[in-house]
């Protein structure tokens, strides 16, 4: 599953933990070399909704969210993501968000779950590449 010349990077919720965990490290890296491209990483918002504690604490993964274009999930998104979950035979409704945003923007996901989100991608025959983390 490789795309020669992706056009973004896709944050999963894997991402956003490892920028809490490493403020400074890959995540970031790869988010500021995006920004410098005169890009932003795409960050669907049931994914931050899905880490989003706040306070102090989180301070690396605010930072990271900055970064980023906030991509919501409407009524044509939610159909979807409900058609990928059924063809893919998953029930995980985040990971499907993020796969159809890598793919409509031909871009790479950053994850912590390559195996979940790679079997959605190929469900529907899709192409992303997956930058594990």
């Amino acid at each position: 599953m490789t795309v020669l010349h992706p056009q973004g990077l896709v944050l999963d919720a894997g991402a956003l933990r490892e920028a809490e965990s490493n403020p400074r490290g890959m995540v970031w890296a790869l988010c500021r070399r995006e920004n410098q491209a005169g890009r932003q990483p795409l960050l669907p918002s049931v994914v931050l909704a899905q880490i989003w504690r706040g306070g102090a604490r989180q301070a690396a993964v605010a930072s990271v969210v900055k970064a980023t274009r906030i991509i919501d999930v409407d009524e044509l998104m939610a159909r979807r993501v409900g058609k990928l979950l059924g063809v893919s035979g998953t029930a995980d409704v985040v990971d499907a968000v993020v796969a159809i945003v890598a793919m409509d923007a031909s871009a790479a996901v950053i994850t912590s779950d390559p195996v979940d989100i790679g079997k959605l991608v190929e469900s529907v025959r899709g192409d992303v590449p997956l930058i594990t983390v």
